[in-house]
């Protein structure tokens, strides 16, 4: 397979996401994330054990339309400045250098250094737009007379504890969730600071390349 192929194989996001995810993974950001679950259900199970003196289910459901409000306006706005750094660093490498890092074989020859790096930024934008969809649509349901809150008191109503359950479970995964992706935005700018970094190298070499065939050159005149 030649590098120009290997650069076209996959045909979709879902092809992308699925390599993205196992090649651009980072435990640290899953542990933290995972941590901020089990500290939320804790809380929130303390609560419930207490007879709920902390905070109502309605409390509940209303801190739930609030993280998803959070994270809307948080992603919506994180986006612009994910995609421009994107397009800087797009903007600022020469082709010679992107060729080369197309060529360059990653840690198997599946992907290059270049999709490794470009698989990066399209897993945070995967999942900034998937959790900014996920809030968009908890809003939308989360309004006056909105199904989910509707939903949740009639759960409550056959049964507090499993209304009380599912609230705190909903509201736990949603502030991991948005945990994850705040976490991702320092994996993200990691990534472009050290792509910049990469780049620079790369087009030094290029330099000093050319500098000496202009030697050799001059040499055999």
């Amino acid at each position: 397979m030649t590098w120009q192929q290997r650069l076209n194989q996959e045909k979709s996001l879902f092809q992308i996401y699925k390599i993205a995810r196992v090649v651009a993974f980072s435990k640290g950001n899953v542990i933290a994330s995972v941590g901020v679950f089990v500290i939320a259900v804790l809380m929130l199970g303390i609560n419930a054990f207490t007879g709920m003196v902390v905070a109502s289910i309605p409390a509940l459901q209303n801190a739930i339309n609030s993280v998803a409000d959070t994270g809307f306006t948080f992603t919506s706005t994180m986006l612009g400045f994910l995609i421009s750094g994107f397009a800087i660093f797009a903007s600022i490498s020469k082709p010679d250098v992107l060729i080369i890092l197309a060529r360059t074989d990653y840690k198997n020859p599946r992907i290059s250094e270049l999709q490794f790096i470009f698989f990066n930024f399209i897993l945070v934008f995967i999942h900034y737009i998937i959790f900014l969809g996920a809030c968009a649509i908890i809003k939308i349901l989360s309004g006056d007379s909105a199904p989910l809150p509707r939903g949740l008191d009639l759960v409550s109503a056959y049964s507090e504890a499993i209304g009380c359950a599912l609230t705190s479970t909903l509201l736990a995964a949603l502030l991991s969730w948005l945990a994850f992706v705040t976490l991702l935005l320092k994996s993200f700018i990691w990534n472009l600071y050290q792509s910049v970094l990469i780049t620079i190298q790369i087009e030094d070499l290029l330099k000093q390349t050319h500098r000496t065939d202009d030697s050799d050159c001059e040499h055999k005149k």
